[in-house]
C-alpha cells in the first residue's frame, strides 16, 4: 500500500489490535502450560462448526470434572474496576 493511502490509518489500527490480541493469547497460553497435565488438558485456537456457522474459542480447558471455555482479551490503559467471582465445585 503506498504511503498516504486513504486506508493507511485504518490498516495500521487493525494491525495494532491484531498484534495486541496475539500477545494476549500467547501470554494466556504460556500460563495454561503450568496447569498439571495429569489433571487438565488444554486446546487452544479452536475453530468449530455448529451446523450453521464457524466460531472460534481461544482456549478450551477440561478435566474429568469440568470444562472451561476461555475468551482472552488484551486491554491497555485504565479499566473500570470489575469484580467477577466464579466458583467451580469439584474442578
Amino acid at each position: 500500500m503506498p504511503l498516504g493511502h486513504p486506508n493507511e490509518n485504518k490498516l495500521q489500527e487493525q494491525l495494532l489490535k491484531t498484534n495486541a490480541g496475539f500477545a494476549g493469547e500467547s501470554t494466556a497460553d504460556h500460563y495454561l502450560r503450568y496447569l498439571p497435565s495429569t489433571e487438565f488438558q488444554c486446546l487452544t485456537d479452536l475453530q468449530l462448526f455448529d451446523g450453521i456457522q464457524y466460531f472460534q474459542m481461544d482456549a478450551l480447558v477440561f478435566s474429568p470434572k469440568c470444562l472451561l471455555i476461555l475468551e482472552v482479551k488484551n486491554y491497555k490503559g485504565n479499566l473500570p474496576s470489575i469484580s467477577i467471582i466464579i466458583s467451580f465445585s469439584g474442578c
